[in-house]
């Protein structure tokens, strides 16, 4: 008995160690699509601004680009470890 869970633990550890460097290419592209997300919403933000003078059309856009920038990396992240299925493709 004792054997038999010493073994699935290290089945179980070593899958977890063979997933590691995934599992950090994906978090360094999520990181990337979030530092990018507010980047483009601090420039695009601005850009809005100084040309409508209206500051909540402005926050709006702005807002609805680093969402959509944060959406993205998420995507990207979840197919990176492949999880495509929960970001939305179909494998069937």
């Amino acid at each position: 008995m004792y054997n038999k869970v010493i073994e699935s633990f290290t089945k179980f550890w070593n899958s977890i160690i063979d997933k590691l460097p995934d599992f950090l290419v994906s978090l360094i592209i999520l990181v990337t699509f979030i530092v990018l997300g507010n980047l483009f919403y601090r420039m695009f933000k601005r850009r809005i601004q100084t040309r409508l003078k209206d500051t909540i059309i402005s926050s709006f856009l702005g807002e609805f680009i680093k969402w959509a920038f944060y959406t993205f990396g998420l995507t990207f992240m979840l197919f990176n470890l492949g999880l495509g299925g929960i970001a939305g493709r179909s494998t069937a």
